[in-house]
């Protein structure tokens, strides 16, 4: 059973879009359609039933220095009660984390709902490379962000 690929070339990164049918196995799907929703019905759970079993963070706590994930939980919260603009100046990447979560399950949906073709990255290693950099530059830029903000 051989695929066909349709591929748009951007020097050495490629997306491919499977011109397969074929579905996902159940756990693909599983995580695709369950993860978000599962995670928000979680989270609300917790903050409206149990709001001090979350612990505090030890990194600012111990020595005043927010850590990279420092506000998230107050930024779910934010979103939670539809303060998107205040979740963004509390945690900018919690924001970004979260939209892309959500766009992957919408995305799964629609793919799973209508036996739509999948994308797929094919990266090189130096494409990788440059994808854990960024990642990293991003973190950091978050967290100096975060550092600003809180004053620490």
């Amino acid at each position: 059973m051989g695929r066909g690929l349709v591929q748009g070339h951007s020097d050495s990164l490629k997306l491919k879009l499977l011109a397969t049918r074929e579905c996902g196995t159940f756990p693909e799907a599983a995580i695709g359609l369950g993860a978000v929703p599962f995670s928000f019905a979680a989270l609300w759970t917790v903050l409206k039933w149990f709001p001090r079993v979350l612990p505090g963070c030890f990194l600012h706590d111990r020595f005043g220095v927010p850590c990279p994930g420092c506000g998230t939980v107050h930024c779910a919260e934010l979103i939670l009660r539809g303060q998107v603009a205040a979740a963004v100046r509390s945690q900018p990447l919690a924001v970004a984390v979260a939209a892309a979560a959500v766009t992957f399950s919408a995305y799964s949906a629609l793919v799973l709902a209508f036996d739509l073709p999948r994308l797929r990255l094919a990266m090189s290693r130096k494409d990788k490379a440059c994808a854990a950099a960024l990642a990293i530059a991003t973190v950091g830029i978050n967290w100096a962000y975060l550092g600003l903000v809180s004053g620490g």
